[in-house]
């Protein structure tokens, strides 16, 4: 017998197994904020590991960040591994949450959702791991943006999201410590073109000459400066790409995210390719121009928002989401001309989107 809806008075304790990825973590924020909004009264926790908790800092619907370490025990050897696993299990099963949402469903939180014991726990229907759960969502089979399917777990409670807007909030000191370093390289008060060159994989980056391009046409088209941004790991490939582009570009300082966002929440645009830095910059209401080439611009690109543009090719093999040209030639890029992605950022900027 289906367990009926819990009542909103009923729900004290809500737990969210997220888990992992920068990107996708600012795009459950529409789902974590209907679901406060649904159970107000109830303490909403979020599984994340550790460098996920910066994404979720400070979002006043977020009450607890339970730390999973998933590498730490792994390097460790098996046996470490699994006795963590459990004693994390345990952690949950204790915690007697009312509520639990597996907003990832692998393996693994299939089984953390299983061990909370809570009487009413909500996943995806997929395979296997669907006996993990007592309500099963069951999402349309289109393409649709990322933050919109995930919204689609709270389905089987009766519930729907309330938007598809991200969310992330910048504190006081990253943004006085950014609007410091604005002004210290003459942009206070400016609007100037920050750009990203990264990208979870290698074929989803725009080759970095013809980024530099873009960014170099944009800066001359519009008069404003270019900054590239990086995380860690980054700061050559930012480097590389500012000597390219020319005495119109600079390099930002290190960031963390939340400083990151600080200069997003200044910026005239992002340039980008599709990774993380693009959802920060949707959470952040900076106007993105996205490259695209092997993803897809339905999954991974807010729908019919004027402040967001995607720029791609339209090629037969598009989206292939493989991080291999099956072609060889990585048409979908390297065919894409920066003065077309070049153009998208200008119009952006001109119209103060």
């Amino acid at each position: 017998m289906a367990t009926p809806d819990p009542a909103p008075d009923s729900v004290r304790s809500i737990l969210v197994l997220r888990l992992r990825a920068f990107g996708d973590t600012l795009l459950t924020t529409p789902t974590l904020r209907s679901l406060k909004a649904a159970y107000p009264a109830a303490r909403l926790s979020i599984v994340l590991e550790p460098a996920m908790a910066q994404v979720v800092a400070g979002l006043p619907y977020v009450d607890e960040v339970i730390p999973f370490d998933r590498l730490g025990p792994k390097s460790r050897g098996k046996w470490a591994e699994l006795k963590a696993t459990v004693a994390f299990w345990r952690e949950l099963r204790r915690r007697r949450f009312d509520l639990v949402l597996d907003v990832l469903c692998t393996p693994r939180t299939a089984a953390m959702a299983l061990a909370t014991g809570a009487p009413v726990r909500v996943g995806f229907a997929k395979r296997v791991r669907r006996w993990a759960y007592t309500r099963l969502a069951h999402p349309r089979k289109e393409r649709r943006y990322i933050a919109e399917y995930t919204a689609d777990i709270l389905r089987p409670l009766g519930l729907v999201r309330d938007s598809l807007e991200l969310d992330f909030a910048v504190d006081g000191a990253s943004q006085a410590a950014a609007d410091a370093w604005l002004a210290g390289v003459g942009l206070a008060g400016r609007r100037p073109l920050l750009v990203q060159g990264a990208g979870g994989w290698e074929v989803k980056r725009y080759p970095a000459p013809q980024l530099a391009e873009a960014a170099r046409l944009a800066a001359e088209r519009t008069g404003e400066r270019v900054v590239f941004l990086w995380g860690p790991g980054e700061e050559a490939m930012a480097r590389d790409l500012a000597e390219l582009t020319g005495p119109a570009a600079l390099v930002a300082p290190p960031t963390d995210l939340a400083s990151m966002g600080a200069l997003l929440k200044r910026a005239g645009c992002l340039l980008t390719n599709d990774n993380a830095t693009k959802h920060l910059a949707v959470a952040c209401a900076c106007p993105t121009a996205t490259v695209f080439g092997p993803t897809s611009d339905v999954a991974w690109h807010p729908p019919a928002d004027p402040r967001h543009v995607s720029v791609r090719l339209d090629l037969a093999c598009m989206p292939c989401e493989s991080m291999r040209c099956a072609r060889g030639d990585h048409a979908c890029l390297r065919e894409l001309e920066p003065g077309r992605v070049a153009d998208a950022v200008v119009r952006l900027m001109a119209s103060g989107a």
